[in-house]
């Protein structure tokens, strides 16, 4: 098929492409191609042919439209988004005034095209030069891409198929790199006021950018784990944090914290059947939701919520070049949440220490931010981010008792259950007697930690225990404490999962080859407010 028939191809489909060009937008025409995209400083080359060198020429170069080399009878046009130079059999250096060879060309005048530009800031509101500026097509039926670089703080794309969604890219190294959408306007009846995209500001109006999208080298988080208002969180998930760049480690694991978001009253704290209205009701994490901006509930600023754990509650680990933190719970520590999913919490994270005000994060460099140190979305900088955590409903189970022996002659057992029944805080001890009031002394597996009526002896009431002697006749049935018994959490197990369950008085029917069978009241209750699952299954202890 000869140029001229790929010619008349190429106008057939484009004259029905502009009788439709208001539906582009929709995707609802397929657009077989469109060429030559010029920017600030660079000008459509040759194809690409791997490997040779990228070439630069003067923006006075007439845009053109490229035919594919090996055409078939249904052709496809494509754009020359960043091209090469075509090998020559001597390489010769290109000279900045001449342009190099180029395949069959087709003029495209007439045809409707979009020409926007911009500048690009610091955070100082002054011009960044060599900033590399990157375009593409996001749609899907409209390929397209096209690439410049920002000389004296000014860029320039001309050529761009108009009414399609773009994404305009700003990068740098060592600057966050910036993006934003737009869909390229029709200059058909000529230059555009509203086709002009900047980054950052120059202290002035924010008419073509909002300040905070100017480029900056100050360090920022960029993406997070788990994901920024995510819901149905684990407790026990880690926190993954990934920065614009290589980050000084201290100041970032000095300053970690995380923080209750709003205010909450857990299940295994609510005993008191009173509602927030009532004198007395105190809740058990306290929050504020976070300040809004512009109406929108979505930009977070720090709230005074109820501190929960800094960095010393986790195990940390760093990528090979400190742009990326894990922390990772300790054993036996998770987030608190509760057996009731419209009573699961919400947690916030930020660079905000429990002890002291410095906000500072470095980067390698000494290059400091000392406030809203995230940049998670194409909007302004947060100071911190929230989430919630999902519900538990796994109820805990008693699953083994020993024997652990005399001391003096106060017999001592230990109890095992399937998971932590205390969570220890930062600021708060959660678990089964937190209300510290009798009725909840009833959900305690142990004494609650400082407690005035639910300690470890008013817990010992919630196990029952019968104890046979080795001739197989019932010697003792009762509680625990009317042995004079008290239930302590293990100072040992930093899981919480372990329970002492000692006596202050010596108990002359504990003898060798006695056997002591222990259940456990059905009341109690986990860190979510979940009962034991076999607290009427009896754990049998044969005394050695």
């Amino acid at each position: 098929m000869g140029d001229r028939a790929l010619k008349d191809i190429f106008y057939s489909h484009y004259s029905h492409f502009h009788r439709q060009r208001s539906a582009l937008s929709l995707g609802g025409i397929l657009l077989l191609g469109l060429g030559g995209v010029s920017g600030c400083n660079s000008a459509p080359l040759s194809p690409a042919a791997s490997p040779s060198p990228m070439q630069t020429l003067l923006p006075s170069t007439k845009p053109t439209m490229a035919v594919q080399p090996n055409a078939t009878p249904s052709p496809t046009l494509v754009p020359i988004a960043t091209p090469y130079a075509s090998p020559t059999p001597n390489p010769v250096e290109p000279s900045p005034l001449m342009p190099s060879a180029s395949p069959i060309l087709y003029s495209t005048e007439g045809i409707e095209k979009s020409a926007f530009s911009g500048q690009i800031f610091d955070d100082t509101h002054k011009p960044l030069n060599d900033v590399q500026i990157r375009l593409r097509s996001l749609n899907e039926l409209v390929p397209f891409g096209a690439e410049t670089v920002a000389l004296n703080g000014q860029y320039v794309f001309n050529n761009i198929p108009s009414g399609i969604l773009v994404e305009i890219t700003a990068s740098k190294p060592g600057f966050a790199t910036r993006r934003r959408m737009e869909v390229a306007k029709s200059s058909f009846r000529g230059p555009d006021v509203n086709s002009r995209y900047d980054f950052g500001t120059n202290g002035g109006s924010a008419m073509y950018s909002a300040a905070y999208n100017a480029l900056t080298d100050k360090p920022e988080v960029i993406r997070v784990t788990p994901a920024r208002n995510g819901a149905g969180i684990s407790p026990k998930t880690d926190f993954n944090l990934f920065f614009s760049e290589p980050m000084d480690r201290r100041s970032v694991e000095e300053s970690f914290t995380v923080r209750s978001f709003k205010n909450n009253k857990l299940s295994v704290d609510n005993t008191m059947n009173k509602f927030p209205s009532e004198q007395g009701f105190k809740y058990t994490l306290n929050g504020k939701d976070a300040n809004t901006h512009f109406g929108s509930p979505h930009f977070y600023e720090i709230s005074n919520g109820t501190p929960i754990y800094d960095s010393s509650a986790f195990n940390i680990t760093w990528n090979a070049d400190d742009t990326q933190v894990t922390f990772q719970f300790k054993p036996g520590l998770s987030l608190p949440t509760d057996k009731t999913p419209e009573l699961a919490p919400h947690y916030q994270v930020a660079f905000k220490p429990f002890t002291n005000k410095n906000l500072t994060l470095r980067d390698k460099t000494g290059v400091e931010r000392q406030e809203k140190h995230f940049k998670l979305t194409d909007g302004d900088f947060e100071e911190a981010y929230q989430f919630q955590v999902k519900e538990d409903l796994q109820a805990p189970s008693l699953q083994a008792a020993r024997w652990a022996g005399f001391y003096g002659q106060m017999p001592t057992l230990l109890l095992q259950y399937s998971e932590p029944m205390l969570l220890k805080t930062y600021s708060l001890n959660i678990a089964g007697g937190m209300a510290d009031e009798p009725p909840s002394c009833k959900q305690a597996p142990a004494g609650f930690p400082g407690a005035k009526a639910c300690t470890a002896s008013k817990a010992a009431e919630n196990y029952q225990v019968k104890v046979r002697a080795p001739s197989g006749s019932l010697s003792y049935q009762g509680t625990w404490a009317n042995l004079g018994g008290e239930a302590s959490y293990a100072s040992w197990d930093a899981s919480f999962r372990t329970i002492v369950l000692s006596t202050q008085t010596p108990q002359p029917t504990f003898i060798s080859g006695a056997q002591v069978e222990i259940t456990a009241n059905p009341e109690v209750v986990e860190p979510a407010g979940n009962p034991i699952s076999n607290s009427q299954t009896p754990l049998t202890v044969l005394i050695p």
